[in-house]
């Protein structure tokens, strides 16, 4: 019986995050492709420094800087507390400051 409430609330907890989620492209084009390359660059360095991160506090920054949720939100999402939420966040923008300045 658990194993299936516990499977039930993840793949609502899932489906949440996936409604969330932008389904457009809003952001600007740039407009040189010497911008474009150095935004392509900024971008892969970013997401090699996210994925070189822990899994918690991955999904901490994901949910809360890309999908913009509140740390209510995340909290429920991951089923950990409030608290867990902002010490995952904190360490990984730490971790990953850290990471994004040893690879300038």
């Amino acid at each position: 019986r658990s194993a299936v409430l516990n499977g039930c609330r993840s793949r609502l907890r899932h489906q949440k995050v996936v409604d969330r989620a932008p389904t457009d492209n809003t952001s600007a084009a740039p407009a040189t492709p010497e911008q474009a390359a150095v935004a392509t660059d900024e971008q892969r360095r970013v997401l090699d420094a996210l994925r070189s991160l822990p899994a918690r506090q991955r999904e901490c920054l994901v949910l809360r800087y890309y999908l913009d949720l509140s740390e209510a939100e995340i909290a429920d999402t991951l089923d950990i507390s409030a608290g867990s939420v902002k010490a995952h966040a904190h360490r990984g923008l730490a971790a990953l400051a850290d990471r994004l300045e040893e690879d300038a």
